[in-house]
């Protein structure tokens, strides 16, 4: 009963999300399948690059205490443009875009991590979709 109200949870959830297609039914073994990092592809230049972004996420999680506080009361959201959001917290920011054009975002700090991004005095830069961590003063 547990499983069957898991898969139907995931398909209202995705649905509200517009998902396009069939939802993973997290009960296939198919889909874990899926989802297992396949380790014979990570020397390749575009696996490597994912590999090395999430070990720097994680990363981040040990080092940075406000990726872990869970203080929602902290949070603030801004809405940049309908493809680019900026999500702040004591000390950190996270900006992230889904736009392939890109997104400029004011925000001083240290690029601590960064997918398609660079940082120049105090200007956020997304060449693409992406995303970046920063530590902000």
């Amino acid at each position: 009963d547990l499983g069957q109200a898991v898969s139907e949870g995931r398909r209202r959830e995705f649905a509200a999300m517009a998902w396009q297609g069939e939802v993973p039914d997290p009960q296939s073994p198919q889909t874990r399948t899926r989802a297992v990092l396949d380790w014979q592809h990570r020397d390749q230049p575009e696996h490597a690059r994912m590999f090395e972004w999430y070990r720097t996420l994680i990363a981040l999680r040990r080092s940075e205490p406000g990726v872990m506080d869970a203080a929602l009361g902290s949070v603030e959201v801004q809405i940049v443009d309908v493809d680019t959001v900026v999500m702040r917290r004591p000390g950190l920011a996270v900006v992230s875009t889904r736009s392939p054009r890109g997104a400029t975002v004011d925000l001083p700090g240290e690029l601590l991590a960064g997918w398609n991004a660079t940082a120049d005095g105090g200007t956020l830069t997304l060449s693409g979709a992406g995303a970046a961590v920063v530590r902000t003063p």
